[in-house]
């Protein structure tokens, strides 16, 4: 297997249609960026699997909602094999630094099988004309191996790099 799960784009795998969005200003973060990440996710189960490294890149679109927060729904592009759907995302921003609000999660369904990733932490900061993030999580969900479905459990940890459009 080449590939199990994809977390693109600013956040992880925060997926959904790619047209282009609107954003207020308000916000540092606020606007299109293009985005390359590199996930890694180490497997609990299936026994024996290996860590897995993946780098993908994404269409990110970051809007204020006021008060202090943002969202970001991001659309995997280029090659990879994913419909990863997740989001939109809510960040509390502080400056130039946003925070991952707590309890969230998303599901993707790639060539691979289908994955849920129940975030632990997540970190955006305003870096240029660009914004850099960060993400933990737990992932569940089920792999096709084979033609056969097999359960896997495992973490993912994955850097973002993005340029503003």
């Amino acid at each position: 297997m080449h590939r199990w799960i994809g977390i693109g784009g600013l956040v992880s795998a925060t997926a959904c249609s790619g047209g282009t969005v609107l954003v207020a200003s308000g916000s540092p973060f606020a606007g299109t960026f293009e985005c390359t990440t590199s996930q890694t996710t180490t497997f609990a189960e299936p026994a024996g699997a290996q860590p897995l490294t993946i780098s993908e890149t994404s269409t990110s679109t970051v809007s204020d909602l006021g008060n202090g927060e943002i969202s970001v729904m991001s659309v995997t592009t280029g090659s990879a094999s994913s419909s990863s759907a997740c989001g939109p995302l809510t960040f509390s921003v502080s400056g130039g630094s946003a925070t991952l609000d707590d309890g969230q999660s998303c599901m993707a369904t790639t060539s691979d099988g289908t994955f849920t990733i129940l975030f632990t932490s997540g970190q955006l900061s305003v870096a240029g004309d660009g914004v850099h993030g960060n993400f933990a999580g737990n992932m569940s969900g089920t792999a096709v191996i084979g033609g056969s479905s097999v359960p896997t459990k495992g973490t993912i940890a994955s850097s973002q790099v993005c340029t503003r459009n």
